[in-house]
């Protein structure tokens, strides 16, 4: 023992001696902390490339350097963020590239890249004094490139146990293994091991991770893990969902995991000799959820015969293994111990004992359907709730009163059908894996529409709301009088015309009636009555109208019994073809003329006019009358009847003049 303790002295001493000869930064300026200012450094002496520095104090890397090694001789030393970052190379022939020399804590907050290529397992970062701390920042991030291990480590030979802490990047492929005399390593909050494709090996005795990493950050990756290689190693879990790959213990060795927080998505625990796990589950923890061991041949068997895991604080449906029944075997659930019972796998590959199933709870609430839904499906899973996460199977669905709804079951899917307004009571059976069974029981009741005319239709569909009692309507609930299919604004039960074209004016019957008389175009003897005149049941007016058929309308006829096919003036009276030669009123001949005509006895209507008008009234010619001229000439006439008159102050005389070729 005197040996054992006079060689750590030793070492420590020439450890000592070897430091002394190395730079030492001691913050010497008055003016700032930087690694790069020499006035830092005892007798202005900075390390070079490859050098080795002390440190007793705390100096910002203002610049990438290089060194083999770096070391602490008193409490709150180290590196602090600043532009540089530092590599170390490793070379010291004590093989420790990282050392905590005293209490207290080493802080490097800087970017790290370690080359180091110490023999295996001599690339240490350790620990000399208990109490000590090697940090790595926030601002930290550590590269770990070596081709060999790391290993933390405490230094046996002064019985120190030192503490590490990862609050940065950890990334790199090397792996980290926990040394002698190492209490706890720490993962803090602001961890990120994302980039971290190494294992974390548990390599001697006793050690501790503790996690406290942020919730859905990242401890373990996919498919990296945790090796246990020795005994009484634990693990804490702290943050939620930071654990995603898996974990193996080997050998005999004996494993305590603390879940503190959910975790629901462990790849796997493999345990292929005689470990002994325990699985210490958190008050306030709902899920800690393995993938299925059974279906990966790499890995069968996940647990040896030997195997036992032990569940402390064991509650049902908390501990998944995959997703269904078979994800483990039956000798596998007998090798887990949870303090008395036996356990069994439910249907989604849940850890329950069976002897604490619970029955499904349902939170089923009256439904309320308006008349016209036809039918309606519902998920029964949305109904009904476990404490244990079973499997649900539904059975004997009903309805109490089925004029009004009936109901169909396939699996969880419950069908209501429409029958008639009114409630019906529902009931359907749900049972769990384990035979706890409860039953769903609520009512579904029709509502009928609202309908405030009564028409049959409901409101919400009616595009006629005030249709009169009594009234047929069609499926909209309108009524013949409520509408007018040809927007001729006569409603359809008084239309006689109901396909009047758009924009076409109708009577009273809404029929087409363009003088806009009263009478329908169809039955209008007189199509062009005058606005506001009155008409006949024949839709023409007294201006319209010739009783005795001469060609003068009524009102303006003085001799409204003119014998049919005679000839009439403009007042409706007959009217002569020529007159007496002996009279003394005038006369004209040839009549009918063909060329010319002869006047005689003008006398009387010298300086007065003579005006020849058609049938239908338009002045077709007019002569100044002359005593000298008694032959007038009308070749210019067409062959026709034509009215002659002669006119002089208020004296007027007609004539008839038919025209011949």
């Amino acid at each position: 023992m005197k040996k054992q303790l006079l060689l750590s002295f030793t070492l420590l001493m020439i450890s000592f001696v070897t430091w002394s000869q190395d730079p030492v930064f001691n913050n010497a300026s008055e003016e700032n902390n930087l690694y790069s200012n020499t006035g830092n450094w005892i007798d202005g002496i900075k390390p070079g490339d490859n050098g080795r520095a002390q440190l007793n104090g705390r100096a910002q890397l203002d610049e990438s350097v290089t060194l083999e090694y770096i070391r602490a001789s008193v409490a709150n030393a180290g590196l602090l963020n600043g532009e540089g970052t530092l590599t170390l190379t490793g070379g010291d022939q004590t093989f420790v590239d990282i050392q905590q020399f005293t209490t207290g804590e080493l802080l490097l907050d800087v970017p790290i890249i370690y080359t180091a290529t110490d023999p295996a397992g001599r690339n240490l970062f350790r620990v000399d004094t208990d109490g000590g701390i090697i940090s790595f920042g926030p601002n930290s991030d550590l590269d770990l490139s070596s081709t060999n291990p790391v290993r933390l480590q405490g230094f046996p030979g002064a019985g120190a146990f030192g503490d590490f802490n990862f609050d940065g990047v950890l990334r790199g492929a090397s792996n980290i293994q926990l040394g002698i005399n190492v209490d706890t390593v720490f993962f803090g909050a602001t961890s990120d091991n994302s980039n971290y494709t190494g294992q974390i090996i548990y390599f001697a005795p006793g050690s501790t991770i503790t996690a406290n990493t942020a919730d859905n950050g990242v401890l373990v990756g996919p498919g990296r893990k945790i090796q246990v290689n020795n005994n009484n190693g634990k693990l804490t879990l702290n943050g939620k969902n930071i654990y995603h790959g898996f974990i193996q213990i080997d050998g005999a060795n004996a494993f305590r995991w603390e879940f503190n927080a959910d975790q629901p998505n462990i790849e796997r625990l493999v345990i292929p000799g005689a470990g002994v796990v325990t699985l210490a589950l958190g008050n306030d923890v709902d899920s800690v959820h393995f993938d299925d061991l059974s279906g990966d041949p790499q890995i069968a068997p996940a647990w040896s015969n030997n195997a036992s895991v032990v569940i402390e604080n064991f509650k049902n449906a908390v501990f998944r293994f995959g997703r269904a029944d078979t994800s483990l075997t039956v000798a596998q659930l007998a090798q887990i111990n949870i303090g008395g019972n036996a356990v069994a796998l439910n249907s989604n590959g849940f850890l329950v004992d069976p002897t604490l199933n619970t029955n499904p709870v349902s939170s089923a609430e009256n439904l309320t359907f308006v008349e016209g839904f036809g039918s309606r499906e519902i998920n029964l899973y949305s109904l009904i709730s476990d404490a244990e996460n079973d499997s649900i199977f539904f059975s004997a669905a009903s309805s109490s009163a089925e004029a009004v709804t009936t109901v169909s079951l396939t699996d969880n899917t419950l069908t209501f059908t429409e029958i008639a307004s009114g409630t019906s009571t529902i009931s359907v059976t749900a049972t769990d894996d384990f035979g706890g069974s409860t039953v769903i029981i609520f009512d579904v009741t029709v509502d009928q529409l609202p309908d405030a005319d009564g028409d049959g239709v409901p409101d919400a569909n009616d595009d006629c709301p005030d249709t009169p009692a009594g009234e047929p309507t069609n499926e909209n609930g309108c009524a013949p009088s409520q509408l007018d299919n040809d927007n001729d604004g006569v409603s359809n039960d008084l239309d006689l015309c109901p396909n009047t074209p758009s924009g076409v004016s109708v009577n009273s019957d809404g029929c087409p009636d363009a003088d806009g008389d009263g009478v329908q175009d169809d039955d209008d003897l007189c199509p062009e009555t005058t606005e506001g005149d009155n008409v006949d049941a024949d839709g023409c007016s007294e201006a319209q109208k010739d009783d005795d058929g001469d060609g003068v309308a009524n009102a303006d006829d003085q001799c409204p019994d003119s014998p049919n096919g005679e000839s009439v003036d403009a007042t409706g009276c007959l009217i002569a073809l020529s007159t007496d030669m002996n009279s003394s009123k005038a006369y004209i001949y040839p009549n009918p003329a063909v060329d010319y005509l002869m006047i005689k006895n003008l006398n009387k209507w010298q300086g007065g006019l003579l005006v020849i008008h058609d049938m239908s009234g338009r002045l077709v010619f007019t002569h100044q009358i002359d005593e000298s001229q008694d032959k007038i000439s009308i070749e210019q006439l067409k062959v026709g009847k034509y009215i002659l008159q002669l006119h002089k102050g208020s004296e007027k005389e007609v004539l008839m003049l038919l025209k011949s070729n």
